[in-house]
């Protein structure tokens, strides 16, 4: 991402990113892990240059993991509890 804002100066936008290893079959890391991820993650994004505005995955919370911010139920998820709290930023 650096390489590409010194190269053009134009913001950028990372969308849908999260944990997951797709393949046959596909592996959602701990729901634990993946709160830890975006908790780096975010930090991480919130200190690169250039970097406007970034979006989470959020692939439908399963019983297998995912990584879904709300379960079915409309609970909160490890990975939507780690977005509590966070500063919003304006469309």
């Amino acid at each position: 991402m650096r390489a590409v804002y010194a190269r053009y100066h134009k913001p950028i936008r990372l969308t849908e990113f999260a944990l997951v290893r797709f393949g046959t079959p596909k592996v959602y890391p701990s729901g634990r892990q993946q709160a830890a991820f975006r908790k780096a993650a975010t930090a991480m994004l919130a200190g690169l240059r250039g970097v406007e505005r970034h979006a989470w995955f959020a692939l439908p919370a399963t019983k297998d993991g995912g990584t879904g911010l709300f379960t079915a139920a409309g609970a909160p998820t490890a990975v939507g509890r780690a977005f509590q709290g966070l500063p919003r930023t304006a469309p």
